[in-house]
């Protein structure tokens, strides 16, 4: 039986980002991932800041468009915002991390699933794997086990992670469109409640292609296929500008996306991060900078418990300090409350969603909606959110 100080599931950008730190560290480290190459089956716009691909020193070969300005389309007009981005292809960019991580002395496994987890005890953690081309499962020891396997996590093997519902999640489809060599180096979004009342739809352009999608939390989702429907539509009316009714769709993904963080996180020689923690902005459904900080912290914290050989579930909740002390997390708590208190009286004011965003993003068009958001700053609620 193989020995790993961790052992890592999923090669996203949470999963290398984790493994390289470790393995700077010194440690034994094994990342496995289900997908024949990290990022080929991920539903993602791929925008992130400029900000995050300077703090994980990554290549700018990976830029596919510099983004300075987003529009935002709202029930009562378009809105302009400065900002700092970059869109990236994540089939692109999530192998470029995990080949980065193999580089320092991880060892990758790609075409592999974990398919069960047990804690024998802490500091014990046995992970049973199957590659695609053999029969018989294996087992893998480790001392901690560090889930960034999205929203499917095997995380809830081991009582962690973000546990899916209807209400607490969101589904996203999008296609990538041919542009080629096209201009576009903005990003627009659209908020209208005859796409979802809680949702959106967007467009982000890459080199070659533009990457549209829509979503909606779960529960406004009655069918699959609808969200589809959803999508043609806003292709065919909403973006006659960019002339790309007739051009051809090259790739078409869909998923689901965290809405909330994980009640539990951590426990005993087990941590969840990325997706399976539920680190991503909830009222715009981005989640890649969120869970390569959520990576950082984690791999800090685990390098910790191995070397003073402390694996049990308080040592490894101390990653909540130091996620605390990011600005981003603040940030997404204060998401979840506000998805809380106002995504239920949606069938009262279908347009409270861009009014909220309104209000996040410009500080704008604040009515009695000012009152309800000042109690986000209250004991009861802090203490009522995860």
């Amino acid at each position: 039986m193989k020995e790993f100080d961790v052992i890592i599931i999923g090669a996203g950008p949470a999963g290398s980002i984790a493994a390289s730190n470790l393995v700077d560290e010194g440690w034994q480290v094994m990342l496995v991932d289900k997908n024949k190459s990290p990022g080929i089956n991920k539903p993602c716009g791929g925008l992130l800041s400029r900000q995050a691909l300077k703090d994980f020193n990554i290549s700018g070969d990976l830029i596919q468009k510099e983004i300075k300005k987003e529009t935002y389309f709202f029930p009562w007009g378009s809105k302009e915002k400065d900002v700092s981005n970059i869109t990236v292809l994540r089939r692109e960019f999530d192998r470029y991390l995990a080949l980065r991580a193999m580089e320092k002395g991880v060892l990758f496994l790609a075409e592999t699933k974990a398919i069960d987890v047990k804690i024998e005890y802490p500091g014990k953690v046995i992970v049973k794997i199957i590659r695609k081309k053999e029969k018989e499962p294996e087992q893998i020891n480790s001392k901690i086990v560090i889930f960034a396997d999205g929203v499917r996590s095997q995380a809830q093997k081991c009582n962690i992670g973000f546990k899916k519902t209807n209400k607490n999640s969101a589904f996203a489809i999008f296609y990538e469109i041919e542009a080629k060599d096209n201009k576009i180096k903005h990003c627009e979004i659209y908020f209208d409640n005859k796409i979802y009342s809680w949702g959106y739809a967007w467009m982000f352009p890459k080199r070659n292609l533009l990457n549209v999608g829509v979503g909606c939390i779960t529960t406004e989702l009655n069918r699959k296929k609808d969200i589809k429907a959803k999508l043609d539509s806003f292709i065919k009316d909403r973006l006659t500008h960019l002339k790309i009714n007739e051009s051809p769709i090259l790739r078409k993904k869909g998923g689901y996306i965290p809405l909330y963080l994980a009640k539990n996180a951590t426990n005993d020689s087990s941590i969840a991060i990325g997706d399976a923690g539920g680190y991503v902005h909830s009222l715009f459904c981005a989640g890649i900078d969120t869970a390569m900080y959520s990576a950082l912290a984690a791999a800090e914290i685990v390098n910790e418990c191995l070397t003073y050989n402390k694996y049990d579930m308080r040592y490894l909740n101390k990653v909540r300090l130091i996620l605390k002390k990011q600005n981003y997390y603040g940030f997404i708590k204060k998401q979840n409350m506000i998805t809380t208190i106002f995504q239920p009286i949606t069938n009262i004011d279908q347009d409270i969603f861009p009014r909220l965003i309104n209000i996040m993003i410009f500080g704008e068009n604040v009515t009695y909606y000012k009152k309800i958001l000042s109690l986000l700053s209250t004991k009861y609620l802090e203490n009522n959110l995860y």
